[in-house]
């Protein structure tokens, strides 16, 4: 069996260690950023680190041409090590370069370089940019898909953006927008999500009055729901309710316990305690009893 783990600079080496010995059987592919700790860390695991590289040169250049902002070699490999290579930073520096910079790439790069001592990294400037620039529907859209964290179908983003004032005809404009940008993802089995590189960025356009925040959680409540009475709650897709929060007591009339289930495509036990995040004090709609779904 494989396993993959992505983002695993966050944990420590202790966390990774007792991770992979737990499950001696499988191999693991450990996807992650460079860290200080990266040597010892792969001593301890005994495998050997391999570096992921971004675009190369020529690929970067094609991309900034195909913006209307060509740059020379200097300004390209500047770029390069600004973004990394990245594709989501080095397509979306392109689009700065052409619409707020006046098709000039050399003048972005030293607006980022300038910017650094603000933003820990050139990646988080540039996403910062794209952001800011995007019209209201789009930046209310993205704030959405980041709220609910999971992938969300076309109906289910609807019910939330209703909450926010947004039509379906603005939402599927900011769904468009979105894509056109790389920062939005879409599943195999028809789900959208936020590229994991924007979630944290996209949440601080969610919606600030309290009555608004209120009625999206009660949504939230509803989806989730509906989702588990129906039988389409699958472990996959509800795998991003797993930080841990606290579990609040509420009535047990409140939901379906996902902890007795035996639906196969049901959540674990352990993530009963996660899903309580989008159980309000007020109970969502569905039925006063619990059934297992």
């Amino acid at each position: 069996m494989a396993v993959v783990l992505d983002n695993v600079h966050r944990l420590n080496a202790t966390e990774l260690k007792q991770t992979t010995e737990a499950m001696p059987t499988a191999r693991f592919v450990l996807l992650g950023q460079p860290r200080p700790d990266q040597t010892t860390l792969t001593a301890h695991l005994g495998i050997t680190g391999e570096s992921l590289n971004g675009w190369n040169a020529d690929r970067v250049a094609q991309v900034l041409a195909d913006a209307g902002a060509p740059a020379d070699a200097a300004t390209v490999d500047r770029l390069i090590t600004l973004t990394g290579g990245l594709p989501l930073y080095v397509h979306n520096a392109a689009l700065l370069a052409q619409n707020h910079y006046a098709h000039d790439t050399a003048r972005m790069c030293q607006a980022l370089t300038d910017r650094q001592h603000t933003a820990p990294t050139a990646q988080d400037i540039i996403l910062e940019e794209i952001f800011d620039g995007l019209a209201p529907h789009a930046q209310t859209t993205a704030s959405l898909l980041a709220l609910a964290e999971i992938p969300l179908a076309e109906d289910e983003l609807s019910r939330l953006a209703q909450d926010t004032g947004l039509g379906p005809k603005d939402c599927a404009r900011g769904l468009r927008t979105l894509a056109g940008l790389g920062i939005l993802q879409r599943t195999g089995d028809g789900l959208t999500t936020l590229h994991d590189a924007t979630r944290a960025l996209a949440t601080d356009y969610i919606p600030h009055h309290a009555d608004t925040q209120h009625q999206l959680d009660l949504t939230l409540s509803a989806i989730l729901h509906d989702s588990l009475t129906s039988g389409s709650a699958s472990p996959r897709r509800l795998a991003r309710w797993h930080a841990g929060w606290p579990v609040p007591s509420r009535p047990t009339s409140c939901c379906p316990s996902p902890v007795t289930t035996t639906s196969s495509t049901s959540p674990s036990p352990s993530t009963s305690s996660r899903l309580s995040r989008w159980w309000p004090t007020t109970t969502p709609p569905g039925p006063s009893t619990a059934s297992t779904p």
